[in-house]
């Protein structure tokens, strides 16, 4: 095999970071790496920018000018990927150095997928307020290693109403492993690589349905980072709420079709629903039966109350019904049970934080990822003790 591993970055306008990140994966001594850059920016400034690894031939860098939605953006990049793995992160994400040694072992035990934990979270300076000089935060960490029914994490997420979907057992591209024929068979079924609106989710789902394999590590393989312009930013800042065509995922889709059943807005919450469904419409539509809008509706109407007409229209199609009793009892459970839970996720995160070690004054993701490396080894962690116990489980 030429490449065991296939990292692919699709960027747009953010040259400064997607060439840290560049330079910090490239860094890394293994000829079993190869690096897909997708790069769709207004102008191919990147290309100047990491001139210097013009020669190394892990480096494809793909640049395109003409307008290409999220999806397609990550298509071409799947399409440019030879290895045996394939694994999809940002352009301001990093990959723990160790990956090779990893997915060795994982390839013979011929695994189809690998879902790390996000352990490692980098923020860049300037990246949130109060956050001037950069900061890693490296979160505790159990080291488990275990097999999971991806089948089961399907069912479950839909059940609830395809919320949260990182809480769930399921195969990931972003930010997880998965073997590149897993993608070919997913194609040959669905007529593409990927679909929907959200890369992260339609691959999640569609993938889970494929694979057979699937381990979960709590262990970070790679490295979240968070700039002044990432999506979690965005998220942090209230960005990602509005009208559904205020949405710039459907830049570049000339006809989409958004699903009825979920409420026609623009959210995190509703784009995730709306690809997830659109995945099992595409590989296993008889599971749309296991989709629980109630679930969507109780975990989300709280917090976005005033599109509480898009989920009337969304309940009335999914209920075949305009019982004003049922859509009280569906409202009612949404204001009660969205609170509560929101609320005990926050107390959960509090003591997960409490426990998190703060690294501050880190410049760069190649910086964060060192201390990374430091940080594991100080406390006795490392991925060839964890796999030699796991293996001789």
């Amino acid at each position: 095999m030429e490449f065991l591993l296939s990292i692919i970055i699709p960027t747009k306008n953010r040259q400064y970071y997607a060439a840290k990140s560049i330079e910090q994966i490239l860094q890394i001594k293994s000829d079993k790496i190869q690096l897909v850059i997708q790069d769709n920016s207004d102008e191919d400034k990147l290309l100047s920018a990491i001139s210097q690894y013009e020669s190394d031939k892990r480096l494809v860098y793909n640049y395109t000018s003409e307008v290409l939605s999220f999806v397609e953006n990550f298509n071409r990049g799947l399409e440019a990927a030879k290895g045996v793995y394939v694994c999809s992160i940002g352009d301001d994400d990093g990959i723990n150095t160790e990956v090779i040694d990893f997915l060795e072992w994982a390839y013979e035990h011929d695994i189809d997928a690998i879902t790390p934990s996000l352990r490692a979270v980098y923020f860049w300076p300037n990246s949130l307020n109060g956050i001037d000089n950069g900061r890693l935060d490296i979160y505790d960490m159990s080291d488990d290693c275990y097999f999971v029914n991806p089948d089961k994490g399907v069912k479950s997420f839909l059940k609830g109403g395809c919320v949260d979907y990182l809480s769930f057992n399921l195969a990931k591209f972003y930010h997880g492993f998965v073997k590149r024929n897993i993608f070919e068979n997913v194609k040959e079924k669905s007529g593409y690589y990927i679909g929907g609106l959200s890369p992260d989710i339609y691959s999640s789902i569609a993938l889970s349905l494929m694979c057979k394999k699937l381990l979960i590590i709590d262990y970070p393989l790679t490295i979240s980072g968070i700039c002044s312009t990432s999506g979690s930013a965005d998220s942090a800042t209230g960005k990602h709420t509005g009208n559904l065509n205020q949405a710039p995922h459907f830049r570049g889709h000339d006809k989409y079709e958004w699903n009825n059943e979920v409420p026609d807005f623009y959210s995190v919450e509703t784009i995730w629903a709306d690809s997830a469904l659109a995945a099992i419409r595409d590989i296993f539509p008889e599971y749309l039966k296991y989709y629980s809008l109630m679930r969507f509706v109780g975990n989300t109407l709280w917090r976005y109350k005033s599109f509480w007409r898009n989920y009337c229209t969304a309940t009335r199609v999914k209920y075949h019904c305009n019982n004003m009793f049922l859509l009280y009892c569906i409202f009612s459970f949404g204001f009660i049970v969205g609170p509560f839970k929101q609320k005990m996720k926050r107390v959960l995160f509090q003591q997960v934080l409490k426990k998190a070690k703060s690294c501050c004054f880190v410049d760069n993701i190649q910086s964060a990822e060192l201390l990374l490396q430091q940080n594991l080894k100080s406390k006795g962690k490392g991925l060839q003790e964890l796999l030699t116990r796991f293996s001789s489980i």
